[in-house]
């Protein structure tokens, strides 16, 4: 791995624990989630910290304070410490800072481990085409295209994002341009690359005040919401989101909920391979895969400029 690719690797490694630390900051959960736990572990290795003794609770002897809120206030700091000392040892060799990065950024993500004698970042991360090598897929071309299209203000989350929902739509067998394009477009939209939790007025709305006091509102990259949904897709994917709703905020599960919601019709009933016409996809109607015709023509000009971006 040369300097240049070492200095990339770390960009994104800092970008994907930005994104993190606002994660742990906006987690609302009462009891310790695995995402707690994820990161309490992160930290004792980046401090060289013993582990957490069995049963403790996470953040226990690592920061001054007592309680989860208080614990998740201080980790979420330490990581955007973190991300700084990445960003200082900028294209400098490998360290063992990286090893630790990337065996996090392994688990939180649920990849499996780095393979032995493995350099790190490897398969976290897409290379920029310059420096891709020739046995690079058609999706790790479009995630380098896509992220050339996206706005400035979306872009550190993007860099995660987008890679990994290529890897979901690469397992899922979604191919078709266009319809990779409109997902794209649907989850800037939804969220601006972040898995995020739906946002409430003052006031609940009619459709909000239906399901917002069971607990099961929108959630992920494009809101899943009420009961039976997250027992749908918890079924789908082998995790509790009945009891764990917080869950479909991981990225991991988010984006494997997008992507196979779109692919199948299982939000709305339609799906992204029902809007092919013969005079081009149909960017505008395609919004009823997610919600009705809620701001079509804004979202269909998104996915026109990353439809625009990619080669083939």
């Amino acid at each position: 791995m040369d300097s240049t690719q070492i200095g990339f690797y770390r960009q994104q490694q800092a970008a994907f624990l930005t994104k993190v630390a606002d994660y742990i900051d906006n987690l609302g959960a009462a009891q310790p989630t695995t995402s707690d736990y994820q990161a309490d572990t992160f930290t004792r290795a980046w401090r060289g910290l013993p582990v957490r003794p069995t049963g403790a609770p996470p953040y226990s002897s690592i920061f001054n304070t007592t309680s989860l809120d208080g614990g998740r206030d201080k980790q979420a700091e330490f990581l955007r410490s973190a991300v700084g000392e990445l960003q200082r040892l900028g294209s400098q060799a490998l360290s063992p800072k990286d090893n630790q990065a990337d065996d996090f950024t392994r688990s939180w993500q649920k990849l499996p481990p780095r393979p032995a004698n493995t350099e790190p970042y490897a398969k976290i991360f897409a290379l920029p085409r310059a420096t891709a090598t020739s046995a690079s897929s058609k999706y790790d071309a479009y995630a380098q295209q896509f992220l050339e299209a996206v706005p400035r203000a979306f872009k550190p989350a993007a860099s995660t994002t987008i890679p990994l929902l290529l890897e979901f739509c690469e397992a899922q067998k979604v191919s078709d341009p266009d319809e990779i394009a409109y997902m794209m477009a649907t989850v800037q939209h939804e969220c601006g690359f972040s898995p995020i939790k739906e946002r409430r007025g003052k006031v609940l709305t009619v459709h909000q005040g239906r399901y917002w006091n069971t607990g099961y509102f929108g959630r992920g990259f494009v809101q899943i919401t009420w009961k039976d949904n997250y027992q749908k897709f918890g079924n789908l994917l082998k995790v509790n989101l009945v009891s764990e709703p917080d869950l479909a905020l991981e990225p991991r599960i988010a984006g494997q909920i997008c992507v196979i919601g779109m692919k199948t019709g299982a939000f709305t009933g339609v799906k992204l391979a029902d809007y092919h016409r013969l005079g081009g996809y149909d960017f505008i109607k395609a919004r009823r895969i997610i919600n009705r015709l809620d701001r079509a023509d804004l979202i269909a000009g998104y996915a026109r400029r990353y439809r625009a971006a990619l080669d083939d």
